[in-house]
């Protein structure tokens, strides 16, 4: 018996030769088979309505392939609309995008424009960048809204550099394209976030204006800083909370510190001294530098602070030259003297500097042998706190002033310590330190290694900041609306303001990349005429008086806030008409929402502010109109 052709369906395996002779099944019609196309291989018709080819492999293969395409089905394209592009349907394609465009607006997200500075530097308005000709530096000023060309004119003149200090007016200048003025930052806002979860501390959010929320300004944008249900005194420039009690009697102990997230706390640092912008000690106008080194064998080459001797050696911020305060160059735009010393104007009056004592710093040191060792001393509140780079370990500990007399090594905190990289020779060591709100916090390297927090109530902080004892009872009085007889403690000034070394031992080494910051820091002042502006009860008109303190800046009017209740405010405490000082509430928001002067009801929260998606513009060419878009200033609102 003899074998027949191998028979296969739809197609030959591969394994199968070319030469070798095969009999293949397909679906098809076989009047569609190209015969003359393929004379060596015998087309035939099966059953079932199948085609028959029968021939060497490798021919069946190629004239099955052709069979396939003739065989296909035509793909038909459909007619075109004929009304696609007539003006009726281009009409209604734009009312179907705006109507999907007002519903994100109203429900998702919407777009805001920052028109002044009470959120600087976190938010800029309208600014110009001016520029240190001694440093390099360049900053932003605010430019007040209307304010007459003469008058702004002689302001920006007199312009401090923002790393030399308002001691230095007429350092800062303002140049070709940079002198133009720019509009503020434009930001999205999240709207539908608080459908979801509750508002929280800290963050960033946009409201509608409850003492006018129809006029010119009927939405700000102000940061998150007490939530409902709490009470809230600003002390030395921190926030510190208790909970609401029924009680008459306070407890002031119950004060306590409500610190910021490391992520919050990195985009709240203002600058105060960047050494890669010093190229001469940061020699202010009257010869004085940043640092001061206590021998003659310190040398600046360069931004590199360098040390030949061999003997222990110390640097020492030069306070002469510029004390630690919040004092903000953004504001001298807005009518604020260069060295602080208040101006009223429209309303806000923007007292003198004061000393803040939340400081970071961070640099590199080399030093030239293993036996070198680095001792961060920052000296403020009656307190001395000291961070140590010494062999393996980085520690960190503090004392209160007062022992000082008993000895250099009495009253101190045990270290707290944490293993790290031994010190070499030559190798440099990234050291960061933080000093805010009453906590020390160390990373070396970027990374995290150390904490030492530290628990005052706001009673002992505003004691140590005025180095004097502050009782409860004074505080009780002062509530009560009267002065005790040893005077008001919180207009009495602060003692002393931040001292901050550096003490070095081993030899030779290297200071680099040096950075000095201060923190966020809010004001304590009295009201404005604006506080009062509505009609209300006369027990609220009361606590809105013009010459009476801002809200949570005083024990006569402490901030007290209830279900759904929150304070707002700026992170340009001097420049912004915030939580502090809103008052009264309109006659819409008071019948309708909330008649608590003051706060913010959940139901005026827009959303929180998310990003900046269009800052403000360059020039074209270097030179021509500004309309280029800023790209390098896109960024989340931390």
């Amino acid at each position: 018996m003899t074998n027949g052709p191998a028979s296969y369906r739809d197609r030959i395996p591969g394994h199968v030769a070319d030469d070798a002779v095969v009999r293949l099944r397909l679906t098809g019609s076989l009047s569609k088979f190209p015969v003359q196309d393929h004379p060596e291989v015998l087309a035939s018709k099966g059953d079932a309505g199948f085609v028959v080819l029968e021939g060497p492999a490798g021919s069946v293969r190629r004239a099955a392939a052709a069979f396939r395409r003739q065989d296909a089905t035509p793909v038909t394209t459909p007619l075109a609309d004929p009304d696609r592009n007539t003006f009726p349907y281009s009409f209604q394609s734009m009312i179907v995008a705006f109507v999907i465009a007002m519903a994100a607006r109203s429900f998702v997200a919407e777009g805001f424009v920052i028109p002044t500075g009470s959120m600087a530097p976190t938010l800029r308005g309208q600014h110009m960048l001016m520029r240190g000709p001694q440093t390099g530096g360049e900053f932003a000023v605010g430019l007040q809204v209307g304010a007459p060309a003469p008058i702004s004119a002689a302001i920006l003149n007199s312009a401090a550099d923002r790393l030399l200090g308002p001691r230095f007016p007429g350092t800062a200048k303002s140049e070709g394209w940079s002198a133009k003025p720019r509009q503020g930052d434009r930001i999205l806002t999240h709207k539908t976030l608080y459908h979801f979860r509750d508002p929280r501390r800290w963050e960033v959010v946009v409201f509608r204006n409850p003492a006018n929320p129809f006029g010119r300004a009927p939405t700000y944008i102000k940061r998150l800083c007490g939530l409902p249900n709490e009470r809230l005194w600003i002390v030395d420039g921190d926030l510190f909370t208790a909970p609401t009690t029924s009680n008459e009697s306070l407890d002031w102990d119950a004060f306590q510190i409500q610190r910021k997230p490391d992520w919050v706390q990195r985009a709240l640092w203002v600058p105060v001294y960047e050494q890669r912008h010093d190229q001469g000690g940061m020699s202010t106008p009257d010869g004085f530098g940043a640092f001061v080194p206590n021998d003659d064998e310190w040398s600046l080459d360069g931004p590199v602070w360098s040390f030949r001797g061999e003997q222990p050696t110390q640097l020492e911020w030069n306070r002469r030259a510029r004390e630690f305060t919040n004092w903000n160059a953004y504001n001298v735009g807005y009518g604020n003297t260069p060295d602080g010393r208040g101006r009223i104007l429209k309303g806000y009056t923007y007292p003198s500097p004061e000393p803040t004592a939340d400081i970071a710093f961070e640099a590199n040191w080399t030093p030239s042998s293993e036996a070198g060792s680095m001792r961060w001393i920052l000296e403020v509140n009656q307190h001395r706190f000291e961070v140590e780079r010494i062999a393996d370990v980085v520690r960190v500990r503090m004392r209160d002033d007062v022992w000082s007399e008993v000895g250099p090594d009495a009253g101190w905190s045990e270290w707290k310590t944490a293993t790290v990289d031994p010190v070499a020779a030559d190798v440099a060591n990234r050291m960061t330190v933080w000093h805010a709100d009453q906590r020390l916090s160390i990373w070396h390297h970027g990374e995290p290694i150390l904490e030492l927090p530290y628990d005052w109530s706001a009673r002992e902080r505003l004691g140590y900041s005025r180095k004097r004892l502050v009782t409860s009872d004074e505080l009780n009085t002062l509530r009560n609306g009267e002065t005790p007889s040893t005077g008001d403690p919180v207009e009495a000034p602060v003692a002393k303001s931040a001292v901050l070394k550096l003490e070095f031992t081993g030899g030779p080494c290297t200071l680099e990349d040096v950075q000095v910051a201060r923190d966020l820091y809010h004001r304590v002042q009295r009201n404005n005429d604006r506080t009062d502006s509505n009609p209300a009860r006369a027990d609220i008109l009361d606590r809105c008086r013009p010459t009476g303190w801002g809200f949570g800046t005083h024990p006569s009017n402490l901030a007290e806030l209830g279900p759904d209740q929150f304070l707002m405010m700026g992170d340009n405490s001097g420049a912004s008409h915030d939580g502090r000082f809103l008052g009264t509430p309109s006659p819409f928001v008071a019948s309708m929402v909330d008649e608590t002067p003051y706060v913010v009801h959940r139901d005026l929260l827009v959303g929180r502010a998310w990003c900046v998606y269009f800052p403000w513009l360059l020039p074209l060419g270097g030179s021509g109109p500004t309309v280029v878009p800023n790209m390098g200033e896109l960024r989340l609102i931390r």
